[in-house]
């Protein structure tokens, strides 16, 4: 019974749910681009104070509420036409990509925020090296894994396998990582 209801709910009120699921779609992307320019602005001098971390976790819970926000109105959405979305190599593509998105933003919200002023570029010892490897790569996975489930919620369909956008989903997860580790590696060579 409670199952009907929830599932009559989302029909006929699909439409609200979809700008709502929007509306997270952006606060979680525009939040992410935030972040990501704030976070290498604190980067002119290769430590990040007290006062700039400070700054970075009170726009870190954003990701958190959006993240909410998309798990709740996505599951609106999903009762809507659950034959159809079960199917739907694009919804089964962005369920993976916020799945990823969850375990990114905990890892972001609980264990790097709280250690950002520890950041040091230029320290040798593991721990900080280790901190700023881990914090480099999360961030790498956060911007370009918001930017593509927006894109994929703009689209009408994925007409490829869902092996393939999985692979490519990977494929530029992987690059951006990559790519934040030779940015940190030219940072610890400026001194």
């Amino acid at each position: 019974m409670f199952i009907e209801e929830l599932i009559s709910f989302s029909v006929n009120n699909r439409s609200v749910i979809l700008v709502l699921h929007a509306l997270a779609g952006a606060v979680g992307v525009g939040s992410a681009v935030v972040l990501d320019v704030l976070f290498f602005s604190f980067l002119r001098d290769r430590v990040i104070k007290k006062d700039e971390s400070k700054i970075a976790r009170v726009v870190a819970p954003i990701f958190m509420y959006a993240l909410a926000l998309l798990y709740v109105s996505g599951l609106f959405l999903f009762l809507s036409d659950v034959a159809r979305y079960s199917e739907s190599t694009k919804f089964l593509t962005k369920l993976l990509i916020v799945a990823v998105l969850s375990v990114n933003g905990y890892l972001l919200h609980f264990y790097i925020t709280p250690r950002l002023h520890k950041l040091i570029f230029y320290a040798h010892d593991f721990a900080h090296r280790r901190l700023a490897h881990f914090a480099f790569a999360c961030g790498a996975v956060s911007l370009p894994s918001w930017i593509l489930a927006y894109i994929l919620g703009t689209m009408q369909t994925l007409p490829i396998p869902l092996w393939v956008a999985i692979l490519a989903y990977c494929v530029v997860v992987t690059g951006a990582v990559a790519i934040s580790q030779l940015v940190l590696y030219k940072l610890t060579l400026r001194r």
